[in-house]
């Protein structure tokens, strides 16, 4: 059976050469995560962004796992154009918590962007909004080149250090960053009217060095409104 949906979700991998796409069915109002991950040259093909109408079969993998219930086997692929701006953020709204904890239904912990292997969790990826001068894009602590989102959440909780997997907001960053203009993309940022970060959780991953184990967060997108930069969507990683 055919299904359209509109791509909310485009992260990059460490690995080049694939893209993690997500985006919600807005006759049902479910989110589905395209499997296997799509190749960067297939998404150039098929004209695959942010805001962009997708439709094809997707059926529900058989071993999927919580919480990563969104997987969905793909096939014939088709891009229908993109939508209005309007659609778009309905489509964000549909998966909108207030906080992080109310999404993930965990309370913070000693690893706060860490859910442990085991909490019950029914989902994978969520939005939440931010008031725009309560959120930064920085370099990391630990890695100059790595770049980092701070941001405070409706229900008041800061959250420090969470990768930006955005593909097309991490590879004008990166740009901006060699510029030595970082400022330059927050003010870009907190000039806007709502900000909407799409939180995702990776795959199981015991972290070597702290031996925590479980599903961590990353920022998967930042959407602006009314306006958005119109370089910072894009395929190079």
């Amino acid at each position: 059976m055919k299904r359209k949906i509109i791509i909310t979700d485009l992260t990059r991998f460490n690995k080049a050469g694939e893209v993690c796409t997500a985006g919600y069915d807005m006759t049902k109002r479910e989110l589905i995560r395209p499997w296997p991950y799509i190749k960067t040259s297939d998404c150039e093909r098929l004209k695959i962004l942010p805001g962009a109408i997708i439709e094809g079969e997707f059926t529900p993998k058989s071993d999927r796992e919580d919480p990563h219930v969104e997987d969905h086997n793909r096939e014939k692929m088709t891009y229908n154009g993109p939508c209005s701006s309007a659609e778009f953020k309905n489509a964000l709204e549909i998966g909108l918590f207030e906080s992080i904890d109310a999404g993930f239904e965990t309370p913070q912990k000693k690893h706060p962007r860490c859910v442990p292997k085991g909490h019950p969790l029914k989902r994978s990826i969520i939005t939440i909004r931010v008031n725009p001068a309560d959120i930064e894009v920085a370099q990391s602590h630990f890695d100059a080149k790595s770049i980092r989102v701070n941001f405070t959440d409706e229900n008041g909780d800061r959250y420090d250090d969470f990768p930006l997997t955005d593909l097309g907001f991490h590879r004008y960053v990166q740009g901006e960053l060699a510029k030595k203009r970082l400022g330059e993309v927050n003010k870009i940022i907190q000039a806007q009217d709502e900000v909407f970060l799409r939180v995702g959780l990776t795959r199981n991953w015991p972290n070597p060095k702290s031996g925590v184990e479980g599903y961590w967060m990353q920022i998967n997108g930042i959407y602006t409104f009314p306006k958005y930069h119109e370089n910072l969507r894009g395929y190079e990683s």
